[in-house]
């Protein structure tokens, strides 16, 4: 027994010599570098400044103004005032400030944050932002297939009819010539589509925009919304559009129909404002038909006639094509509808 302890001794007393010449290099090395530890009292710990990362807001989630998302999407930017228009091709897209209403393509949208005026700009949120990326990015691409799609030819067009000379006065003295005065005969209608209709027959009103509808209805004509607008609504003068452009219901395809309006030279009552200025100075046009849903959109020949009847409009009071506008343009609607060609109607109408 005295001897196994001897080697646990011997063995213990080996174990804490190695121990003491290997710790001994890494003492005296600590020993002769300075200290690199100091001491920090408590209440300068608890007070120290935390580190703050910054992350980068991706540029789809930013508030963006809306001439920055004309520029994005290839548009043009205008501000009417009441609303802002972003428009590209076939593409219209519209932004009232202050509300919670976004027209896309004819279609109109509520948003939950509303665009704020900023300015000379409207500023929208970065949901919004990124909801109207969306669909513009969705609706040109869709754009893009159409155009390649649609190949029909277009036919020529007959001109316009040349406008009536103005009536020259002049002193003429004639001696009366006494002659049997003829039987009366009844004057023959002459259909409204060869443009004879259009003149205004006693005096011209100072027009200054040409507002464009659709009666988003498959049939109709002049007679019945004269009906409906005069008994219904209990309208003075009746049919409130100037012009109505049939679709071959209930009267011909492509036949220009001249309302109660026209011919006394009246205000119509097609686009009510806070001022009234649409209706107050705006030629009303109505196309029957419905282009607001599936492939409705007008007939050949009644793009035939509205291009015929804007045109001669337009040199008659000196209106520019950028006052032509529609419906939805004035007022908080989708009319004439999103299957409307606008890019179709304007360049027939710059020949």
């Amino acid at each position: 027994m005295s001897s196994r302890a001897g080697c646990r001794m011997s063995l213990v007393l080996v174990l804490v010599a190695s121990a003491v010449l290997f710790l001994l290099p890494v003492s005296t090395a600590l020993a002769r570098e300075p200290s690199v530890v100091t001491s920090v009292p408590a209440r300068s710990v608890r007070t120290l400044p935390v580190a703050r990362t910054r992350v980068a807001i991706p540029a789809a989630q930013r508030p963006m103004t809306a001439s920055q998302m004309a520029a994005t999407h290839g548009l043009t930017y205008r501000d009417a005032g009441t609303f802002v228009l972003l428009e590209g091709g076939s593409l219209r897209v519209r932004i009232y400030p202050g509300t919670s209403t976004v027209v896309i393509a004819g279609r109109s949208y509520r948003v939950k944050d509303p665009a704020l005026r900023s300015q000379r700009d409207v500023v929208l949120s970065k949901r919004v932002a990124g909801f109207m990326n969306h669909k513009i990015g969705a609706y040109r691409a869709d754009e893009r297939v159409r155009s390649r799609l649609y190949t029909a030819k277009r036919p020529r067009y007959e001109p316009l009819p040349p406008l009536p000379p103005k009536p020259v006065r002049t002193k003429r003295v004639v001696k009366p010539i006494r002659t049997a005065k003829p039987k009366p005969v009844a004057a023959r209608p002459h259909p409204v589509t060869a443009g004879r209709g259009w003149v205004p027959p006693t005096r011209d009103r100072k027009w200054k925009w040409i507002v464009l509808h659709h009666s988003d209805d498959l049939s109709g004509n002049m007679a019945k919304y004269d009906d409906y607008h005069r008994n219904d609504k209990r309208w003075e003068h009746g049919c409130g559009y100037h012009f109505v452009i049939g679709n071959g219901s209930l009267s011909g395809d492509g036949e220009i129909e001249l309302g109660p309006r026209w011919p006394r030279q009246l205000h119509g009552a097609h686009a009510k404002t806070p001022d009234n200025r649409y209706n107050d100075f705006g030629i009303g046009i109505c196309l029957v038909g419905k282009f607001n849903d599936g492939a409705g959109r007008p007939s050949r020949a009644q793009m035939d006639s509205l291009v015929r009847l804007v045109r001669w409009l337009m040199a008659r009071y000196d209106i520019d094509v950028d006052k032509v506008h529609g419906h939805c343009d004035c007022c908080s609607t989708e009319c004439p509808g999103k299957n409307f060609p606008w890019a179709e109607l304007k360049r027939r109408v710059r020949r």
